[in-house]
């Protein structure tokens, strides 16, 4: 069996207008220069081609963007209008940034071995500080490059939306003691057996010493 597909692609559908508003449909406004910087976000351009692709991805960036300057509770809703007739798309963008928030306390979940402190120091982000999702995240990595976490997650829980944020971190802890072997065999040593002995959370600081023989 031969399957043919005629495919008519028809003119492309371009991007009109790009609209900040907020629910009620009013204009969301920030300020001049930020306002510059917000549209900066935007990856469709007007007069570029529609793309759900590219619309999702400035949905996270615009999202991004306010949250990395502390709108913790930021809300973001998108559409699109589309005029069959000029194959033109405007895109809407419902803004419900909320309150400025700042860090109350840190919520940790999960550990048992590891230290709170140890936890909380590696995230940088400190109760009294403007939330920002981007120090956030350079603090789940940081706590995961340590090893002995298996999963780290770090998030905003369900919460009133006011000018104070808790900012929850769940951990799942791998084991702090790792043991490994390696044999080789040589000329003129013949036989060798190595072992090492690590332990990533000595005396609960979150140091990693490593003890090891060769025979």
């Amino acid at each position: 069996i031969d399957l043919v597909f005629d495919i008519l692609e028809g003119d492309p559908v371009r991007v009109d207008s790009v609209l900040f508003e907020r629910p009620d449909g009013s204009p969301f406004i920030l300020g001049a220069p930020r306002d510059a910087q917000l549209r900066d976000q935007i990856t469709l351009k007007t007069g570029e081609r529609n793309s759900l692709t590219e619309q999702g991805r400035s949905h996270e960036l615009l999202l991004s963007w306010l949250k990395n300057r502390g709108f913790a509770f930021a809300v973001i809703d998108d559409s699109v209008s589309l005029d069959t007739q000029a194959h033109t798309a405007r895109l809407h963008y419902h803004f419900s940034e909320g309150p400025v928030a700042f860090v109350d306390s840190l919520l940790v979940e999960g550990n048992t071995r590891v230290n709170e402190e140890i936890i909380t120091r590696e995230i940088p982000l400190k109760p009294g500080q403007r939330f920002s999702q981007r120090r956030l995240s350079d603090g789940q990595r940081e706590l995961f490059s340590l090893g002995l976490f298996r999963t780290v997650l770090t998030d905003v829980p369900d919460q009133t939306a006011d000018t104070t944020v808790t900012v929850r971190i769940r951990l799942r802890e791998g084991r702090p003691r790792l043991v490994s072997y390696v044999a080789g065999y040589g000329r003129q040593d013949g036989v060798s057996l190595q072992s090492d002995w690590t332990h990533r959370n000595f005396l609960g600081k979150a140091h990693t010493v490593t003890a090891g023989g060769i025979a």
